[in-house]
This record gives structure tokens, C-alpha cells and sequence, in this order.
């Protein structure tokens, strides 16, 4: 490999996915990427998920760019990553440097399906059907953490099922940049197979029982363990069973529904691609889990919230500011969660007051719980405004902080406003009862503080009226 060497920073981030370079592809590979191809004998497929497939002689490749200039650690990094073999991770078969800046990283090919891509096509996972995803990336992730290494980009994209039912987890990018931890390892993991399965509640009312697996998970997302204990606790848990796959048909609609290149690395495309696809899981589950999925899909405009207020002495309603000086002030100072996490719940009030998931961008981690459960209210509210919504903060509470994430409790209340539904019509909403949330913010050294999740008992109404 020809090494034009540079040195660079690793970021610290807490994003739902690492910071990898934006690039939209085009269904044929850029030059260099053809050249390397035909240089090794081989043909070009066609266009997979976030790169191209290519024949070669021993077989199909997948090739995916990264751009970077490799140093010593990524170098390092690369050496070490072709040396794992594990059944249930995509294994790197070569790293070149094709052109100034890029790198060409080439990975045994799966005909897999990323778990977002499943959830489209069938109902929610199983219990039994989350342990067989869980466990065997969990082994895979065992065996790269054993080695000094991390993944560093798991997510409902690069997890993914084979033909025959068994999972395999792809995409070495980040893992060649050093991104990430085995502990952000497992906490995204385990969020990936949360996405997929049916809420807690959903199931407790349609199943007749509580959920072992759901609650597990959820547990141990606050607090990940190792992967290799991840993989005991999974199996003491329950029984796994297969994975089931929808029939072809269904699943190639399912892939097809938002056409277009596919994206490289997680770009605004890809969120507003990832968005669509999170409120249409929420729709499935409405059609396919009875009228119990309804009260769930109507969500809550307050966040999920238990009642009650926080040690903190309540005074009156904090006023909202317009001042972008301030917002930026309270969500940019690592020192100060409290106040980010004041402000942070005024920002989202104001994203549902005209539904919008761009502006819950500023409030949340892309692709996160919370993000997540939003996306699909705010899709669930479509055609309806609230002209005056907002925050009233009662105050706030510290409840821990570890490194980059913070734990704050958060007494406020919605205002008094409008609500103007699709059809033109108008009614009064009251301001809402104080409520109590208990916020999970993770510190991003660009963004600043944003919402990872909501902790705690959650209560699902929307405000009066």
C-alpha cells in the first residue's frame, strides 16, 4: 500500500454513528475504484447499501471509499484487523490507497440484510429472535475488543441478516480510523436491536406478559457491559431462535420504498432516509399490533415522564429565550448540563409546535432513543400545528455525571397554545401539569450537549386538551 502519511486527531464524539467523511455515491464506482478492479480481474456489480460490489477471481468483495490519509495507527489498525476471522463479522480482505486522500477498503461480501431494512418488510423481532442477533455480534465484538480493537460504527444498518438467518456485522471503516470504544460498542449495539423490537409496553399489552429480553436490553444499554458478559447475560436470559426473513418480494419492496444512491457515510440524506424508515416501523406496529399500538403511536408532546419535580427547588416557569446567544451559551457549556438540559427542552417544544424532525436535530443524538421516538412523533402529528407551545421549566437536577454523559432531572411544563388540525380547525389547549423527566445527554465537542435518552417511568399522554 502506497503510504502518504498524516497525522490526525481522533475526535471524541457521542454521536449515534462516528463522524465519518459525507460522500453520495454514484452507481458506478469514481475511476480509481474501476481501476483497482480491473486491475485485479475483476467486474463491478453494481452498487450496494454504502459502496459497490465487485467479482473478483476469489470471490465477491465489497469496496467501500474512506477518506483519509492513512497514518502509523491506521496502519496499525489495518494489520491487526486482517488478522480476525470471526463467522459473524464482515472480514477485511485488503486497505489501498487509491488516490490522494482515499482509501479503498475491501471486505468479504454477504448478501445481508441491514436490520432496518428487515424491520420495513416484517413485524418487530421477537424476543428469542433479538437474542440470535445479540449474542453473535456480541461474540464478534468479544473478539475484536479482545484484540486492542473497536467497530465503532454498530448501528441498524451495518448489523445485518443473512439468507440463512444468522446476523453479520459489516463495515470496517471506523474501525480503521479508531473510533469509538467496546463500551460505546455494546451501548450502540444494544440500541440497534432495541429499534427493531416492539416497545415495552406494546408488548406487555399485546404478548399478556413483561418482556424479559426488552427489559434486559434496556438495562444494560445504561450501563453497557463487556461484550464477552453481554454474550452470558443474553444467553441466561432466554432461548434464542432464528431470525425470520419476509419473502423476497416483500423485503426487495421494502428496500425500494426511498430509491436513490446509496450514501457512504451518515450524511443529511441518509438521516432524512433514516427518519422516514423509523416512522414507517411506527406505523407497521400500529396496523399490525391492534388498537394497544394506537395510545403509543399518538406519543407524547411532553417528554416521557414520570410526575412529580426534581430536588431542585421549583420556582416559576424559567421564560423562554430567543436569544441564539444564550441557547448556544447553555447547550455549549460542558460544565453546565443542568442549564443544557433546560434549554434542551424548551428546543424540543419548539420542534413540535411545527412538527419538525430537522429541528430535533439540535435538540438529539441522530438515531438515538430519544431521536428516534420523536422521529415518529413528529410523524404521527403530521398536518397539525400548536402556535404557542413551549416549555415552562420548573428547574433542574443533577443526578450524575460520568466523563460525557450526564444525567439531569427536569421539572417543566407545556404552556398554553393552539392547536390547529389538518382540516383548518382551531381549539384552546391548557397549559399542562408539571412533569418530572429524567434526561440521558451525551457531550459532543462540535454539537455540545444533546438528548441520548429518557430514563425512568414514562408516561404516554399528550398535553390536555
Amino acid at each position: 500500500m502506497a503510504t502518504s502519511r498524516r497525522t490526525t486527531g481522533r475526535p471524541r464524539t457521542l454521536d449515534a454513528r462516528p463522524p465519518l467523511p459525507s460522500r453520495t455515491l454514484p452507481p458506478e464506482p469514481p475511476e480509481p475504484v474501476r481501476a483497482w478492479v480491473v486491475a485485479h480481474a475483476g467486474a463491478v456489480l453494481g452498487p450496494r447499501a454504502d459502496g459497490w460490489v465487485a467479482r473478483l477471481p476469489e470471490g465477491e468483495r465489497h469496496l467501500q471509499l474512506l477518506d483519509v490519509e492513512p497514518d502509523d495507527a491506521l496502519l496499525a489498525r489495518a494489520g491487526q484487523l486482517a488478522g480476525v476471522r470471526h463467522e459473524h463479522l464482515a472480514a477485511l480482505v485488503a486497505v489501498e490507497h487509491v488516490s490522494h486522500g482515499e482509501l479503498l477498503v475491501v471486505t468479504e461480501h454477504d448478501e445481508a440484510t441491514g436490520l432496518a431494512d428487515l424491520r420495513r418488510a416484517r413485524p418487530p423481532l421477537s424476543e428469542p429472535e433479538a437474542l440470535t442477533v445479540t449474542i453473535p455480534i456480541a461474540q464478534a465484538l468479544a473478539e475484536l475488543h479482545a484484540r486492542g480493537l473497536v467497530h465503532g460504527a454498530v448501528d441498524e444498518t451495518n448489523v445485518a441478516v443473512r439468507p440463512d438467518g444468522r446476523p453479520v456485522l459489516r463495515d470496517l471503516r471506523a474501525a480503521l480510523l479508531g473510533l469509538g470504544s467496546p463500551r460505546t460498542d455494546v451501548a450502540r449495539l444494544l440500541g440497534a436491536v432495541l429499534a427493531q423490537m416492539a416497545p415495552a409496553e406494546l408488548y406487555a399489552a399485546v404478548v399478556r406478559e413483561e418482556p424479559t429480553v426488552h427489559g434486559l436490553l434496556t438495562a444494560l444499554q445504561h450501563d453497557p457491559p463487556t461484550a464477552e458478559r453481554l454474550v452470558e447475560q443474553c444467553f441466561a436470559a432466554g432461548e434464542p431462535a432464528p431470525v425470520r426473513l419476509p419473502d423476497p418480494a416483500s423485503l426487495a419492496a421494502a428496500v425500494l420504498v426511498a430509491p436513490g444512491p446509496p450514501v457512504d457515510a451518515p450524511g443529511r440524506a441518509e438521516r432524512r432516509a433514516r427518519r422516514r424508515a423509523a416512522g414507517r416501523r411506527r406505523r407497521v406496529l400500529v396496523v399490525s399490533a391492534s388498537g394497544a399500538a394506537v395510545v403509543l403511536a399518538a406519543g407524547a408532546l411532553g417528554w416521557a415522564a414520570s410526575g412529580g419535580s426534581p430536588g431542585a427547588a421549583a420556582g416559576p416557569p424559567t421564560p423562554s429565550s430567543g436569544s441564539e446567544r444564550t441557547v448556544t451559551a447553555a447547550v455549549h457549556d460542558p460544565a453546565d448540563p443542568a442549564a443544557a438540559a433546560a434549554e434542551l427542552t424548551r428546543l424540543r417544544a419548539r420542534a413540535l409546535a411545527e412538527p419538525s424532525v430537522d429541528a430535533l436535530e439540535g435538540v438529539e443524538v441522530v438515531g438515538g432513543p430519544a431521536h428516534t421516538d420523536d422521529t415518529a412523533l413528529v410523524t404521527s402529528l403530521e398536518g397539525q400545528r400548536r402556535p404557542g407551545l413551549d416549555a415552562a421549566v420548573r428547574g433542574t437536577r443533577v443526578v450524575e455525571v460520568s466523563g460525557a454523559v450526564a444525567v439531569v432531572e427536569v421539572a417543566s411544563a407545556t404552556t398554553a397554545h393552539r392547536l390547529v388540525a389538518p382540516d383548518g380547525s382551531e381549539r384552546d389547549v391548557p397549559a399542562g401539569e408539571a412533569r418530572t423527566a429524567v434526561l440521558e445527554l451525551r457531550w459532543d465537542d462540535a454539537l455540545g450537549w444533546r438528548v441520548w435518552q429518557v430514563r425512568g417511568p414514562a408516561t404516554q399522554s399528550p398535553p390536555a386538551g
